[in-house]
């Protein structure tokens, strides 16, 4: 038989005196496309309570219950977990604590790991962990490619750690590898399926290796070198699990200046010239649909501010929909 397919991702379990950090929470959470189940709104007038609370429950792939002191000796709650618990061994229902308050884990959520939200500075990072791996089941990694030194990598990394975002290797063009796999371009024939499924890669790629000048740079690799991985890679991984993500990180100029730094003659044969033929205008307009991030000299706090708008939209298309043409 194939794996059930459940109407919601997730049952919020909680005492009503938390209705509003609640709510806050079930918008957070479908604002990436996660389905919820919420009292206030998924039972109707007319519907008997415990009925609706048992099918609400039995819908959905995971149950989180937040924990504070009032929640823990509430019958309700306490009723949630126990129908929870018992789907867990029938059908894998995960069931996942939310420390809300200063309190320890009840003893009958002791043995289960949790997400902890009681530092409200942290909100955005116990967000990240309790949607990866806590609802999607998959971790989230994002995979350095091009010049990765440098001042504004440093500050990307930087900004993936505060946003709890694994950012797990940085290598060049010729050497990038990602969990799963053991090298890039493969011949697409013999691609296979190689994905961890516990993983979903982002590859932030800089097409550009992070120069501010047009003319006179040496580059490792040429621009169109890594438009023209972009495509073979998005090709061969396009449709299996764990479907690469791609996110350009550039200097504004250079993406600005795109049609003067493309050098379509020096597309290279490794890659299958998979946009010969393209001019630079085509290729910039098909490249333009994807996630980017883009930096500047004295820039940092715009692009911490970059990068959060785009981790949101990065997370909803690895849960609901697949990665831009």
């Amino acid at each position: 038989m194939g794996k059930e397919i459940k109407k919601y991702d997730v049952f919020l379990s909680y005492k009503s005196d938390d209705a509003l950090w609640v709510k806050k929470l079930k918008n957070d959470l479908e604002a990436y496309g996660i389905k919820v189940w919420l009292d206030q709104e998924n039972i109707r007038p007319g519907d008997l309570f415990l009925e609706a609370l048992e099918d609400g429950i039995n819908s959905s792939r995971v149950v989180l219950i937040v924990v504070t002191p009032k929640s823990i000796d509430s019958k309700w709650v306490r009723r949630e977990a126990a129908r929870a618990f018992s789907l867990s061994t029938e059908n894998n229902t995960r069931i996942i604590p939310i420390l809300l308050e200063g309190i320890p884990k009840p003893g009958f959520l002791a043995d289960l790991e949790h997400v902890d939200f009681r530092d409200k500075e942290n909100y955005d990072r116990s967000l990240t962990k309790l949607i990866w791996p806590g609802i999607t089941g998959k971790k989230i990694q994002m995979v350095g490619v091009g010049d990765v030194g440098g001042r504004q990598w440093n500050v990307l990394r930087k900004t993936c750690s505060e946003f709890g975002v694994e950012f797990v290797g940085e290598e060049d063009l010729d050497r990038v590898r990602w969990p799963g796999i053991s090298r890039s371009y493969p011949n697409l024939a013999d691609y296979g399926d190689p994905f961890d499924p516990e993983v979903q890669v982002v590859l932030v790629v800089d097409p550009f290796e992070g120069l501010e000048d047009l003319e006179n740079k040496y580059r490792r690799n040429p621009p169109i070198d890594y438009f023209n991985f972009i495509f073979h890679n998005r090709m061969a991984t396009k449709g299996k699990v764990n479907e690469l993500i791609f996110l350009l990180f550039c200097h504004n100029e250079e993406w600005e200046n795109f049609p003067l730094t493309i050098d379509v003659s020096r597309l290279n044969d490794k890659f299958d010239n998979y946009l010969m033929g393209y001019t630079p205008d085509e290729i910039k307009r098909r490249y333009s649909h994807y996630f980017r991030v883009e930096f500047a000299k004295e820039e940092s706090i715009k692009l911490v501010t970059s990068f959060d708008q785009v981790w949101r939209r990065i997370q909803r298309e690895a849960i609901v929909g697949k990665p831009p043409y």
